[in-house]
């Protein structure tokens, strides 16, 4: 039972992890618009966004030199789920 537990916790893990770093690959190619016209990411950058609380949708989102923009939300976004993410770890390597 520990390792069917421990197994399913690892996956969360896996899956926060891969979120955390695909948000920052988005934030990433929002910076300068050459790039996000090219890879068609705003589409993706709707979606996610209408996930998003109202009140945290489009928070701090800061123009960048390049034309695009730095969506705070995106990074604070990707930080929490990095962090629940080392949480989980710690949970799943200490207690089981």
């Amino acid at each position: 039972m520990k390792h069917v537990l421990r197994l399913m916790l690892y996956t969360l893990v896996v899956v926060l992890m891969l979120v955390s770093i695909g948000l920052l690959l988005l934030l990433l190619s929002l910076v300068s618009t050459s790039i996000a016209a090219s890879l068609h990411t705003a589409p993706l950058a709707l979606e996610i966004t209408h996930l998003l609380p109202s009140w945290f949708a489009y928070w701090g989102v800061i123009p960048s030199p390049f034309g695009g923009v730095f969506r705070t939300d995106f990074f604070i976004l990707s930080i929490i789920c990095a962090l629940l993410a080392r949480m989980i770890r710690s949970l799943a390597k200490g207690v089981l």
